[in-house]
């Protein structure tokens, strides 16, 4: 029972007692007059019984000659405060007379209080009536972005971004499709051409704008979220507003992951529905010391220990948002992107904690979760995913062939989650991961390319699309 049904009840008993209280006024008003007609106030005079501590007055009934009509006493108030007071006699009982007018003052009483309480309940349902309606309100208004940073080379990539726009971009939660793309890719003509198909194939893209937006890729995946973000949706609108400004929530990703399950919307429901500032697909605890939870089926979100929130698929809420883009939007050459550094591993390193590890804690712990663990379980353990098939990770000590410890290059523990957790993607960039889901190609990849001939990734094939080196 929720809390209005529970205050309409309440509603309903005081009623009750409302009216049982008033027909017990009347039955004692019946016994004492026991029928007569002469009423209250008729064909008598007022006697006024002054009390200067109440402001009504006691009103006997008295006949012409001053006795009592019938021998009855008969009451009503009476607002003639200031009548001075004058004795009376006859009275046949004056404790009987003292406890009515007691009765009836309780009645009064009571009566008020019960109609100061139904309009307190009244008012109360109507305001938590009135917020509830102004929170549906506002979810409903809330309009979101999803953005997806692409590198259009290869037949896999494009089928990663098809796939995401069949199954993670839902008409009724996501009103702005955004594919940002390297200013190089333009001239080849294969993403417009590409997307024009999606469009015509992919049924609910008729009910979502999309766009696609060109930049120099001169700061990797996040330079070109953020030239979009801040970019205006229609670009031969001088005073048009930037993509930023015009939504509520914004879902940040790549060509590099390809959906698997269809209708995955987690990200942003949760996003929504815990009130947060970000979310993202996979997180990882920076120490050793973290115990995985597995085994017992459930998911610890522990902030005790310094957590990366992976970058391949975020949401945020608009607060989320801004703070990103204040933070990562600045120029190739800032420290953030790591220009001293000419190793390729030392500065892919040193991306991964300036543009991803650092992001998580720019926001207070309670506004940030990730949904899955994305890294294994410790080295030789055994866990089950089915009832038939089980996965054994090595230890380095071991002289078979060690994977991975994180999710997107250790193919068992993918497996393990796609199976036994409804992970909804699968890296296209991972060699591991490919080479591993080989054998299960015709199971994962149909679920989110229904409406993809293959036909239609023969020019992609056909030609190799040459580029500059991507930062991607």
């Amino acid at each position: 029972m929720n809390m209005n049904q529970k205050l309409y009840w309440l509603f309903g008993i005081c009623l009750f007692l409302y009216f049982v209280m008033l027909c017990h006024i009347v039955v004692m008003m019946l016994d004492d007059h026991d029928g007569s007609d002469t009423g209250i106030g008729l064909r008598s005079r007022t006697l006024h019984q002054y009390d200067n501590r109440n402001k009504y007055t006691i009103v006997s009934s008295l006949g012409h000659n001053g006795d009592r009509l019938n021998n009855e006493p008969s009451y009503l108030l009476s607002g003639a405060i200031g009548t001075p007071p004058v004795t009376t006699a006859g009275f046949k009982d004056e404790e009987q007379d003292q406890k009515t007018i007691t009765r009836v003052a309780r009645a009064i009483e009571t009566t008020t209080r019960i109609t100061k309480s139904r309009t307190t309940l009244e008012k109360s349902i109507s305001e938590e009536d009135k917020v509830e309606e102004e929170n549906k309100k506002s979810k409903e208004r809330r309009s979101a972005a999803y953005f997806i940073a692409v590198n259009p080379t290869t037949d896999m990539r494009f089928m990663a971004l098809w796939s995401q726009l069949e199954c993670f971009t839902p008409p009724e939660k996501i009103q702005t499709i955004v594919i940002v793309a390297p200013d190089w890719s333009r001239k080849e003509g294969y993403l417009e051409n590409f997307m024009q198909t999606a469009r015509d194939r992919i049924p609910h893209l008729k009910d979502v704008k999309l766009v696609i937006k060109y930049y120099v890729n001169d700061r990797y995946d996040v330079g070109l979220w953020c030239d979009a973000a801040q970019d205006k949706l229609d670009v031969e609108n001088d005073d048009a507003s930037s993509i930023f400004d015009l939504h509520d929530d914004f879902i940040l990703t790549n060509d590099s992951i390809m959906a698997t399950k269809a209708n995955y919307s987690d990200i942003l429901d949760t996003l929504r529905g815990e009130n947060l500032n970000m979310t993202s697909l996979n997180y990882s605890f920076l120490s050793d010391k973290n115990e995985h939870s597995l085994f017992s089926h459930r998911w610890i979100f522990s902030r005790s220990d310094k957590m990366w929130l992976e970058s391949a698929f975020r949401g945020f809420n608009h607060d989320g948002m801004k703070t990103f883009l204040n933070n990562v939007c600045v120029s190739p050459d800032h420290p953030y992107f790591c220009p001293s550094l000419r190793n390729r591993g030392q500065r892919k390193r040193c991306l991964v904690e300036s543009m991803e590890i650092r992001i998580g804690g720019l926001y207070p712990e309670e506004k940030v979760k990730g949904l899955f663990p994305a890294d294994a379980p410790p080295a030789a353990t055994t866990i089950t995913a089915t009832s038939s098939r089980k996965y054994r990770y090595h230890s380095r000590n071991n002289k078979e062939e060690e994977e991975g410890k994180m999710w997107h290059s250790n193919y068992k523990f993918w497996e393990f989650l796609f199976e036994t957790k409804n992970f909804p993607v699968i890296k296209v960039s991972s060699n591991v991961l490919m080479d591993g889901a080989k054998m299960r190609k015709k199971e994962i990849f149909p679920t989110c390319t229904k409406f993809l001939e293959d036909s239609f990734l023969d020019p992609i094939r056909r030609r190799r699309i040459e580029h500059p080196r991507s930062k991607h």
